[in-house]
């Protein structure tokens, strides 16, 4: 799809598309700080901690998260040196936010064994850009389609890892330890 994608998309366009993807890139190392594989970790040696371990990690990467988009957007403009690029960047941010969360659920299923849970979802998540692609950006080959694509799918597939670990996200408040964080 990139490769078709960059062939509609031509030079220019398609240079802000990755530069703009790009710049965000930078930023979403800040999204996870290992956060997921100690939680990998941890879960596996104690599943009886389950909602513990996960709530207080879970309320540590929405922090993240949030510092990493706020980079981005405080940031990403002044790095920008195209003003096209410029308007896909909250995009973009949003795009990393849903990527990097739903990668981050794949923790439980991880810990447990259940790798297929993780390649249903991610097989899902990629079904979704790759129709959203199709039928949008063939209707409007633009760099703001494109993004907008990705980041919708990546919404998607969020919302179906959300659905799978929904009973651990329901009591996050509940399961939240200040002592795991220190």
């Amino acid at each position: 799809i990139i490769m078709y994608a960059a062939r509609l998309l031509g030079t220019e366009s398609y240079g802000i598309f990755t530069y703009a993807m790009s710049i965000a890139a930078l930023f979403a190392v800040f999204s996870d700080m290992g956060i997921s594989s100690i939680l990998v970790r941890e879960l596996s040696k104690n599943s009886d901690k389950t909602k513990e371990y996960f709530s207080t990690a879970f309320i540590i990467k929405i922090g993240f998260l949030i510092t990493t988009v706020l980079l981005i957007l405080s940031i990403g403009p002044f790095v920008s040196k195209f003003e096209a690029s410029t308007t896909l960047i909250p995009i973009v941010a949003l795009s990393i936010f849903f990527d990097s969360l739903r990668s981050f659920l794949y923790s439980i299923p991880r810990s447990k064994n259940k790798m297929e849970t993780e390649a249903g979802i991610g097989l899902l998540n990629e079904m979704f850009c790759v129709a959203l692609i199709i039928i949008l950006f063939l209707r409007d080959p633009s760099a703001q389609t494109l993004v907008y694509s990705f980041t919708i799918g990546n919404g998607l597939g969020l919302l179906i890892a959300l659905f799978t670990t929904r009973k651990y996200i329901v009591s996050i408040h509940r399961f939240f330890s200040k002592t795991l964080v220190i």
